[in-house]
């Protein structure tokens, strides 16, 4: 993972920053949706650029992790009826940290279809904190 020009990373369940030599000759990425993850994350990040409030921040990025392009396999994966069984997945969880209060919150399950909830730990609680 590399950041972009502002400084955002995004993962992209694949590489991205350089394939490791040893897999260089025959890496390729396994899901049909990882090609377009960084880009669409990117894309709907950019909107956390201009909110003002934490709360608009919250927002730009629970609506960014729901983006449904490529759906079933988009950023929000959800089970694609038409794989076998044993080959569908879904998103588990999306979290969010606010690295300003070390707020931590998790969207446990498609961020589509949950809010993100305040953990009860902070970033910044224990030793050295």
């Amino acid at each position: 993972m590399y950041p972009d020009d502002e400084g955002v990373l995004v993962h992209g369940n694949h590489y991205q920053a350089g394939v490791p030599p040893q897999l260089a000759e025959s890496y390729r990425p396994l899901a049909t949706d990882s090609l377009i993850r960084v880009p669409r994350a990117r894309r709907g990040l950019a909107a956390v650029r201009t909110s003002d409030t934490p709360e608009r921040v919250r927002a730009a990025v629970h609506e960014a992790m729901s983006d449904h392009l490529g759906h079933p396999e988009s950023l929000c994966t959800h089970p694609d009826p038409a794989a076998p069984e044993v080959r569908r997945w879904s998103t588990l969880l999306s979290s969010l940290v606010d690295l300003t209060s070390g707020e931590y919150r998790v969207a446990a399950g498609n961020p589509c279809e949950r809010d993100y909830e305040l953990m009860p730990w902070n970033l910044y609680d224990g030793p050295g904190a």
